[in-house]
């Protein structure tokens, strides 16, 4: 018989149904699964396995850690009514259904997600600083933009701003004021941002974290006349010829 004794004080129940979750160990799905019960309550998204499995009885994913939901397909356990539960933590969990419920399911997360970071969002990690900005309670950094994570220290922004302003940007070739966000120069086509290998957010320049997804951005070197990106230890732009300065040589 299942018990409830896992739920805290206040926490509720939204939608529950028979479900099972395909074997996991260490972030890789195995063949084979364990029957139980997938439930959705206002604060996790719990896999209650029936006693007679093996393994852990209770999976539990907090609300705040769930970055997205999808069909999905696992050759080692065919089944077309299987969807994926992702997180920032870059875990990934598969569940199966009866097919009446993988819609539902499918629909009710992410609606859950939402409005669970809406309740949060005058609580934590985030606040404003003034009309047009937030600061990082981690690092301190103050930014500009409505970021899901900071770009310096990776800490997940739960407060959003709704209003924008509209910034510029200097091309760090040609040096014309441009609109924020462009990922090229209009005037001289030098490269101005690149893309997070993850979800192909695009990011600026020397952001050490994607804003939307948290994930680590790699250090990506550009020629400071041409923008073609170089290797490290490289001295010469293949593009252009210009001379590269690389870090050790700036710190001497």
């Amino acid at each position: 018989m299942q018990t409830y004794d896992w739920l805290s004080q206040g926490e509720n129940i939204i939608f529950e149904s028979a479900a099972s979750k395909v074997w996991n160990v260490k972030g890789i799905n195995l063949g084979g699964n364990k029957g139980g019960k997938l439930i959705l309550t206002d604060k996790q998204l719990v896999f209650q396995a029936y006693v007679f499995n093996i393994g852990t009885r209770l999976d539990k994913i907090p609300l705040e850690n769930i970055t997205g939901t999808a069909k999905t397909f696992n050759p080692l356990v065919p089944n077309p009514n299987m969807i994926k539960v992702e997180t920032r933590l870059g875990e990934k969990f598969e569940f199966t259904f009866w097919k009446k419920d993988k819609e539902k399911w499918l629909e009710i997360i992410p609606k859950a997600v939402s409005e669970f970071k809406s309740r949060q969002g005058n609580t934590i990690n985030a606040q404003r600083v003034s009309c047009n900005e937030f600061k990082c309670l981690q690092c301190g950094y103050i930014g500009q933009n409505a970021f899901r994570f900071c770009p310096i220290c990776g800490t997940e922004f739960v407060e959003k701003r709704e209003d924008t302003v509209e910034e510029k940007i200097s091309c760090p070739k040609c040096d014309v004021a441009l609109d924020k966000g462009l990922k090229f120069c209009s005037n001289c086509g030098a490269k101005l941002m690149k893309e997070c290998p993850k979800c192909g957010y695009d990011v600026e320049d020397g952001v050490k974290f994607c804003p939307n997804c948290g994930s680590l951005i790699g250090v990506e070197h550009n020629c400071p006349n041409c923008g073609r990106v170089y290797e490290e230890g490289q001295r010469f732009c293949f593009e252009c010829g210009t001379k590269l300065i690389n870090d050790e040589e700036n710190s001497n």
